[in-house]
């Protein structure tokens, strides 16, 4: 749900909203799913995710802690921890990064 509605209370009420319905990210979101899912049991092997997800550091390091495999896209200038152990940006670790698609 946009923010915007969230914080139109009167809004929230004519359609029903809670009033303890918080705003929350789209990768907030996808967290509480994974949540529930592992809770429950739900098979699956991996989890992949656009930018919008690979730029919540918070949800990279959960997965992470809780040892899911995962493929999430980032911006090239995010910094990730390397095998170095140090941060180094994303484009230095992919060679597709050095040109933009399209270009020669």
């Amino acid at each position: 749900m946009p923010q915007a509605w969230i914080q139109d209370r009167p809004r929230c009420r004519a359609a029903a909203v809670p009033d303890t319905v918080e705003f929350r990210t789209k990768p907030q979101l996808a967290r509480a799913m994974l949540e529930r899912a592992l809770d429950d049991g739900v098979p699956f092997g991996w989890v992949t995710g656009d930018e919008i997800y690979g730029q919540d550091r918070r949800l990279r390091l959960w997965l992470e802690a809780c040892q899911i495999p995962h493929v999430l896209a980032v911006r090239r200038s995010e910094p990730l921890v390397s095998m170095r152990l140090g941060f180094e940006r994303a484009e230095t670790w992919s060679p597709a990064w050095t040109r933009r698609p399209g270009s020669a």
